[in-house]
C-alpha cells in the first residue's frame, strides 16, 4: 500500500513538472530566437589591468556595498537583454573571519534598507540575500582554509 503511494507521488510530482515546463515555454519563449538561446551581453574586467582598485568592479555595481577592493579577484557583469536586467557580480578573498563578514554585509543591507529573505551562518560559509525594489543583493562567505572568499552578486 505505501509503495502505491509513492508511485502517486512521484507520477503527480512528474505531471506537475511537465505543465511548469510547457507553460514557461509557451508564455516566457515568445522571441524570434531558439528555444534555450537568450541575448547576453558579458563583459569580464581584467583586474590585473585596473590601474585602481576602483576600476576592478564591475560596470553598474554600487560603490557603497563593502568590498575589499585591493583583494578583488573576478569581476563582470551580465547584461540580460531579453530580461532588461544586469548582473554585476565579483569576488574578493579576505583574511577577516565568516561570521565577521557576515556580520558586515547584514549590517549594511539593513542600515541601506534591504529586506533580507535568506541567510545562513556556519563556521566555514555564510550566505545571505536581500531585496530593495528591484536590486538585489546576494553575498556568499566560503570559509576554506586561512582565507575566505567572497563572492557578492548585485542586480539592478
Amino acid at each position: 500500500m505505501e509503495e502505491n503511494n509513492h508511485k502517486t507521488v512521484f507520477l503527480v510530482l512528474g505531471i506537475i513538472l511537465l505543465i511548469i515546463l510547457v507553460y514557461f515555454f509557451v508564455f516566457y519563449n515568445k522571441s524570434d530566437q531558439p528555444v534555450g538561446e537568450i541575448d547576453v551581453s558579458l563583459n569580464k574586467v581584467d583586474v590585473s589591468a585596473a590601474l585602481t582598485d576602483e576600476d576592478k568592479l564591475p560596470q553598474g555595481f554600487s560603490k557603497d556595498i563593502p568590498v575589499e577592493l585591493s583583494n578583488i579577484t573576478e569581476s563582470y557583469s551580465t547584461e540580460y537583454k531579453d530580461a532588461g536586467f544586469t548582473q554585476s557580480s565579483l569576488s574578493y578573498t579576505s583574511d577577516r573571519t565568516v561570521e565577521d563578514l557576515y556580520k558586515e554585509y547584514e549590517a549594511y543591507m539593513t542600515s541601506d534598507g534591504y529586506d533580507i529573505y535568506d541567510s545562513e551562518l556556519s563556521d566555514d560559509y555564510a550566505s545571505i540575500d536581500g531585496s530593495k525594489g528591484e536590486i538585489e543583493l546576494s553575498v556568499v562567505v566560503d570559509g576554506l582554509g586561512e582565507t575566505r572568499v567572497v563572492s557578492v552578486s548585485y542586480v539592478e
